[in-house]
């Protein structure tokens, strides 16, 4: 994971269990945000035993990367989680997809280059792991987060519609 690290920050390392207090400050955090374009969003999901034991097994898992960037003062500024998928039976990609399932930047770290140095890592461990692929879910409203991940070379795949009954 050799990807350069923005100014004033370090470069992103793997997560530990040490720092699961201060992902799921992060992970609050992102779900506070995604609210807005997901109200279904359960925001006592990450502090649920279900939701905290997610983050712990993903840090543990082999086939998951959790990865963490620093301040320089130590402080947690971002975090990715992904792992390895298998595509679907009916697409033929020639070998396994990456899926980021989970990114997240403090709101004071914005725009300094840390979601894409971690995005970079991410595609480093997938591509270490013969990923032919990576593909992320946003909200279809989260114009931002949209912009971003266009940014960092992902294209539109996939438009999921979903109606309330």
């Amino acid at each position: 994971m050799n990807s350069p690290s923005p100014k004033n920050f370090l470069p992103p390392r793997p997560a530990t269990l040490a720092d699961l207090p201060e992902i799921l400050d992060l992970a609050d955090e992102l779900f506070r945000h995604d609210r807005q374009f997901d109200p279904s969003l359960d925001s006592g999901y990450n502090r649920s035993p279900e939701g905290t034991a997610w983050y712990k097994d993903s840090i543990e898992d082999k086939d998951a990367c959790v990865l963490v960037a620093e301040n320089a003062a130590g402080k947690l500024a971002g975090i990715l989680v992904g792992r390895m998928d298998e595509p679907a039976p009916w697409r033929a990609v020639g070998g396994m997809l990456a899926e980021l399932e989970f990114l997240c930047v403090s709101p004071e770290a914005r725009s300094g280059g840390i979601g894409g140095a971690l995005t970079r890592a991410f595609s480093d461990w997938a591509r270490s792991r013969n990923a032919k692929r990576i593909w992320v879910r946003v909200s279809a409203g989260n114009t931002a987060g949209v912009r971003f991940y266009k940014r960092e070379g992902f294209g539109d795949y996939d438009t999921i519609l979903e109606r309330i009954l």
